[in-house]
């Protein structure tokens, strides 16, 4: 006669039992941990439309960064404009700068340190590091090549860093800004530095105020060199901006709002940048 298949033992049931409770336990706890510990996306991704944005520019290679967007120029090595929304809250941020300046390991070929050894050019930075202080990864990413352009330096330390400030202190008043800053490229040949990094002969920087009650927008369009005298002076509509620069500024607008907001070059609207 076969033999009769033992039952397991009580014990034997509780240790597996318990097993079993443990292993939920685990599950549990790695499934909670994962989702606290779960890197944030950009913050403009999680929004519908992107503002900031400017329509496809040729052979541009795209750096999602966090906080901001780069447009990449294979053929300059410089950006085509980096973009991205500041709000008021973001400019009271408590992380502090650090100069960590690196090569951006996602473009092939990209400008490196040595381009700029020795050059008499700053690393002047697009997307200032001082918008990036909410957070300790957008500081870091604002540090990336890419997001750097040979800047001389009374420019750079002079009325550029003025701009910057400006446009912070506007952020903090309206709540929040849509910003995109980069270099003019259609106005070369230019000089280089290093290994064929351009040296752009003017910067730019467009806003887009699009909160209530005031719509408005703004460009600025500034030589690489040092000035004086009022940043008025060097305000421009979007339009022109954009027949200077051949780009299509924040182009998800509304086409009728987009028109209206993109000819007008009110300075009076605009809170200290004057």
């Amino acid at each position: 006669m076969p033999k009769k298949r033992r039952k397991p033992s009580k014990q034997v049931q509780s240790l597996v039992s318990l097993l079993a409770i443990a292993l939920i336990l685990i599950a549990l706890f790695l499934l909670i941990y994962g989702k606290i510990t779960e890197q944030p996306r950009p913050k403009s991704l999680d929004s519908g439309l992107r503002l900031e944005l400017c329509a496809p520019v040729e052979d541009e290679i795209i750096l999602e960064k966090e906080g901001f967007l780069i447009s990449y120029n294979p053929w300059h090595k410089v950006a085509n404009y980096c973009a991205y929304q500041l709000t008021g809250d973001e400019t009271q941020g408590p992380v502090e700068r650090v100069d960590s300046f690196k090569p951006d390991e996602r473009v092939v070929n990209g400008p490196e340190l040595k381009d700029y050894k020795g050059s008499g050019y700053d690393r002047g930075h697009l997307v200032p590091a001082a918008d990036q202080k909410w957070s300790e990864l957008a500081m870091n990413d604002s540090f990336y090549l890419t997001n750097m352009t040979p800047q001389d330096a009374s420019f750079n330390r002079g009325i550029w860093a003025d701009l910057e400030a400006e446009v912070r202190d506007q952020a903090y008043k309206d709540g929040s800004l849509y910003i995109a800053t980069g270099p003019i490229l259609t106005d070369g040949p230019y000089e280089t530095i290093g290994e064929d990094v351009a040296v752009p002969k003017r910067f730019f920087k467009a806003l887009l105020d699009y909160t209530e009650p005031t719509l408005k927008a703004i460009a600025f369009l500034l030589p690489n060199e040092g000035s004086s005298g009022p940043l008025s002076r060097f305000a421009i509509s979007i339009d022109e901006l954009e027949d200077i620069s051949g780009m299509d500024f924040f182009y998800q607008l509304d086409d009728e709002i987009e028109s209206k907001l993109e000819s007008s070059c009110d300075i009076s609207l605009w809170w200290k940048i004057i």
